[in-house]
């Protein structure tokens, strides 16, 4: 395989090693790699279309300026491979390792990272169209509460700004976060897990796993609300004394015993909206440190 333009379809290249091999301009189609071996190979403008393999390894491979179209490599190496300027067309790569990957200025539809190393990985420049992506491990929780994954970014997004201020690096970072809440749940004793799960859960839906403050303020009007409805109906308070009396229940987190079932009720509510509160602030912080 020196000469860099042959065309080849329908070969199976399994277990064959092309590690540091010319591979210019080469046209792939419904081609087998399991096993395969291209470390520090050249496939410069090569394009690879329905191809497959498991376990193949591209590490340090020079990738620039490939067509990948409907093809699928899980579970393979491309550690610090160079995708720079490619197309990618269709690639799963879920439960590969692609630290020190460089996808810059790259276009990327349906790309599956699923499970993937990313550490280091740069996407600066890249029209990335769809990527699918959630952490390298799944946690039990993870498995569980499977409505907690984000599935797809933002179509017809084009990044520019440089890995470090991507949506997509923030995307990944937020998933990340997740992850090792859930771990953290896994690893408490066994009759704890549901309760880590249900407080996780409730955690989600009210501020987006401490990253929406917008979303944590509406869940408070929201809440404060209800319980001046409540008030209203059941004490017979004019409209506007429910709401403030809902209000000073909800943020001065003083309540005795001695107190209706509803007082002590909005009252637990303010302490867990409260912690939540905690929770985003220091997010925040250690996000801009």
């Amino acid at each position: 395989m020196s000469e860099p333009t042959q065309r080849y379809i329908s070969k199976n290249f399994s277990h064959r090693d092309f590690s540091g091999q010319d591979l210019r301009g080469c046209y792939f189609l419904d081609c087998t790699f399991d096993d395969t071996c291209f470390i520090g190979a050249d496939l410069q403008g090569a394009t690879l279309i329905k191809c497959h393999g498991y376990g193949v390894v591209f590490t340090t491979a020079k990738l620039r300026q490939v067509v990948f179209e409907n093809c699928r490599f899980p579970f393979s190496d491309f550690t610090q491979a160079d995708f720079t300027d490619s197309d990618i067309r269709g690639l799963d790569l879920h439960g590969s390792v692609l630290s020190g990957c460089r996808f810059n200025q790259s276009r990327i539809d349906d790309l599956n990272i699923r499970r993937c190393e990313l550490g280091m990985a740069s996407f600066l420049d890249s029209q990335i169209f769809s990527v699918d992506y959630i952490p390298h491990m799944a946690p039990r929780g993870m498995r569980h509460l499977h409505f907690f994954r984000k599935g797809h970014l933002y179509h017809n997004q084009i990044f520019i700004n440089g890995n470090q201020h991507l949506q997509f690096s923030k995307f990944c970072r937020d998933e990340a976060s997740k992850e090792r809440l859930f771990t953290r749940v896994d690893n408490l004793p066994a009759f704890l897990h549901q309760i880590g799960y249900i407080t996780l859960f409730l955690f989600g839906i009210v501020s987006d796993f401490g990253q929406s403050f917008m979303r944590w303020l509406l869940f408070v009007a929201g809440i404060v609300a209800v319980f001046a409805c409540i008030l209203y109906f059941q004490y017979g308070l004019t409209l506007s004394t429910s709401f403030g009396e809902s209000l000073r229940i909800f943020f001065s987190l003083d309540v005795s015993p001695h107190d209706s079932l509803v007082y002590i009720l909005e009252s637990v509510t303010g302490y867990f909206m409260l912690g939540i509160l905690i929770a985003l602030l220091t997010n925040k912080i250690v996000s801009n440190g």
